[in-house]
């Protein structure tokens, strides 16, 4: 394990805009869990995976307590946490307290996803576990474009436990978004092999707003997964070859 990964805890009881925060921050490479109300995070925060280093919560949020309440009991244990406040009650008196907490931002519903990945981005600026985040950009970020969740799932954690940066998307309308709006590089695409009309348009489109970004299908046989390039280079780089050996080394 290379460090402790930069963990989102998503709070709202609103389950599409809940879906929605956590699907964003996951194509931008962070680990999420996510909670319906107060307790269910509380116990969340209190179980394996641990406190988070960043709170999204809803600033009200029935039955149990408001945002700002849940992030007071939060820093009982983690007093620098960051929080990322929501609301659609931009009025409300709640949200002026929100907007006064020094470790604190605020972000109006409805939410842009290109609004909330660049705020995130911002508000996570200078924590402890950033520059290990930005370790694992610098030593590869792989955008990851599988659509079965189990193949995804291992692919995922694999190259994390190696200390990649991985963008994990299911569909290529999630991986178009990233390969566009992502703010930071992007070394190496893994994807299903091309099928249909949907793949080859997104692995076209994609080209183009990341021209020469290198691109391996992901195949399997009766030997396990396999990795083959899109085109043939003249020569394999690094990154291919330390890819392809995590993969074999924890495929199952």
């Amino acid at each position: 394990m290379q460090g402790k990964m930069p963990h989102v805890l998503v709070v709202d009881d609103e389950p599409a805009l809940r879906r929605l925060m956590a699907d964003v921050l996951r194509m931008n490479g962070y680990a999420v869990l996510t909670a319906a109300h107060a307790l269910e995070a509380l116990e969340l925060s209190a179980g394996e995976a641990g406190p988070p280093d960043l709170l999204v919560t809803d600033v009200m949020m029935p039955p149990h307590c408001d945002g700002l309440e849940l992030a007071r009991l939060m820093r009982r244990g983690n007093p620098g946490l960051k929080v990322l406040y929501v609301s659609a009650y931009a009025g409300d008196p709640l949200v002026a307290l929100a907007c006064g907490d020094p470790l604190g931002e605020f972000l109006p519903k409805p939410l842009s996803p290109l609004v909330l990945s660049q705020r995130v981005e911002a508000i996570l600026r200078g924590t402890p576990f950033a520059g290990r985040r930005d370790a694992c950009r610098t030593r590869g970020t792989v955008l990851l474009r599988v659509a079965d969740p189990y193949r995804r799932h291992w692919i995922r954690e694999s190259l994390r436990e190696s200390g990649y940066w991985v963008l994990d998307t299911a569909h290529g309308s999630e991986a178009l978004f990233i390969g566009r709006w992502h703010e930071g590089p992007i070394h190496l695409i893994l994807a299903d092999p091309p099928g249909s009309a949907e793949r080859t348009f997104w692995a076209s489109t994609l080209s183009g707003y990341r021209p020469g970004l290198d691109l391996l299908f992901v195949e399997e046989d009766r030997d396990g997964i396999r990795l083959r390039p899109a085109r043939e280079p003249e020569s394999i780089p690094v990154l291919w070859e330390d890819v392809k050996g995590i993969l074999a080394r924890t495929a199952v």
